[in-house]
């Protein structure tokens, strides 16, 4: 309906649904919920965090600029198993389940990278962020955003009253869909051939109009 050209097109449907669970999401449902929350809200984020980059690959090889070329099974296996986020859980789960122990160095050496991860990524899509077109396509941003920060948590909240889940469920889900798009769409939508620029725009905005949204629906989980 809105006629985008392929690559836009890959970003506007990913910016709508692939949600900042990490950083933003799991710390709301701590600070919200306490301990008990962020436990639920975790086993939550992985399906959730598993299911959104499946999604997010198929979208830009579907309609990214180059989907001209076709979304080939074993390209899309390849992007879904080589995704970062997907081989970071793999690992985690593998190193779990193993029992075994991570040496005091390495771990302190890991904590440091991932300390780093996000201001470096708000760094690159600050340095990316190009302001006569956040301005020319705030009004596709405000729609990927509506779809990002209200009408997922509101599909979210309507599935949970119908699929009769437990109560304590509730909060921590709401909270995870309603986190604002995450950075590395910005990182996907250039390794994919979608618009980085619209992406990195996207964040911006939408990640700005969630602390307004998540008062809103905060207030109505009270």
């Amino acid at each position: 309906m809105l006629k985008l050209a392929n690559g836009t097109r890959g970003s506007f449907i990913q910016t709508g649904f692939h949600g900042n669970l990490g950083y933003l999401g799991l710390a709301v449902a701590f600070y919200f919920l306490g301990d008990s929350g962020l436990a639920i809200a975790g086993i939550i984020a992985a399906f959730i965090m598993l299911f959104q980059n499946i999604l997010a690959v198929a979208t830009l090889g579907l309609f990214g600029a180059g989907a001209d070329s076709g979304l080939t099974a074993g390209y899309f296996a390849r992007k879904v198993l080589l995704n970062p986020v997907i081989m970071g859980a793999g690992a985690g789960i593998a190193f779990s389940l193993s029992g075994a122990t991570m040496p005091g160095v390495v771990s302190r050496t890991l904590y440091i990278v991932a300390d780093m991860a996000l201001p470096l990524a708000l760094l690159v899509i600050g340095a990316s962020l190009n302001f006569s077109l956040l301005f020319s396509s705030t009004g596709l941003i405000l729609l990927a955003g509506a779809s990002k920060l209200l009408l997922m948590p509101a599909v979210g909240w309507f599935l949970h009253s119908r699929l009769g889940l437990a109560p304590s469920f509730l909060a921590p889900l709401i909270i995870l869909l309603a986190s604002p798009t995450a950075t590395v769409t910005y990182v996907m939508s250039r390794e994919m051939k979608g618009d980085p620029a619209f992406a990195a725009a996207a964040v911006s905005l939408i990640t700005l109009i969630s602390a307004l949204t998540y008062v809103f629906w905060l207030s109505i989980l009270s």
